[in-house]
């Protein structure tokens, strides 16, 4: 009610697609960190492989 109040019957769509796409951007980055965060070693032993395998 705030938001119609606000911005007025006319922009509402507007504001709720900007809404939408916003929201789904944050998701999908929000994704991708966690699966980043996936790809990483999890054990010492891992991490000193992989940092071996740089040098």
């Amino acid at each position: 009610v705030i938001i119609l109040i606000l911005f007025g019957p006319r922009k509402l769509p507007e504001v709720g697609s900007a809404v939408g796409k916003t929201l789904a951007e944050f998701k999908k980055s929000a994704k991708d960190i966690m699966d980043d965060d996936d790809d990483q070693p999890k054990t010492e032993a891992q991490k000193t492989e992989v940092q071996e395998q740089v040098k």
